[in-house]
């Protein structure tokens, strides 16, 4: 936990109060390791050098289930440099839509490096990969490569 806390604060203290800190919380009590065999070290997510140079992107949906709307699908990009989102809203999860919604961010911000998705079935369809091909983007398929994107999206619901 002092490692973590080490990432973003400091304080000449650090250690001693984090260590009481962790005695003294039933929580840290109940889930701490059975042995120190088991520790995994801490790593800070690697984040692009500069903005709009990689993307992290999840599309979801329907927003309204029961409801009949035009736009009931959406993605959603998010930078890895300056964690700034878009949120597109989409007709349908098809890979014409994403690829367009796509194309249209990158009217804004720029062609980026790579691309990093889960994989949605629509990802692997040719329309989007050759699109991605065509601007000569990296693309990564990562199962939990979207975790900034699902907590983005937790602040905005």
């Amino acid at each position: 936990m002092r490692d973590r806390i080490r990432l973003t604060f400091y304080w000449p203290t650090l250690t001693s109060d984090t260590k009481t800190y962790c005695s003294r919380c039933v929580i840290c009590y109940n889930n701490a390791r059975v042995t120190a065999w088991d520790r995994t070290p801490i790593v800070a997510v690697p984040r692009a050098q500069y903005s709009f140079q990689e993307f992290y992107v999840d599309c979801a949906g329907p927003s309204f289930p029961k409801k009949t709307s035009a736009y009931n699908d959406f993605i959603v990009l998010c930078d890895s440099a300056t964690l700034f989102s878009f949120a597109l809203p989409l007709r349908s999860l098809s890979a014409n839509n994403a690829t367009e919604a796509l194309i249209k961010t990158w009217t804004i911000t720029g062609v980026p490096e790579t691309v990093i998705w889960d994989n949605a079935s629509f990802t692997r369809v040719s329309t989007c990969a050759s699109c991605l091909i065509g601007y000569s983007v990296k693309s990564a398929f990562l199962r939990l490569a979207n975790l900034k994107v699902t907590l983005r999206l937790r602040d905005w619901w």
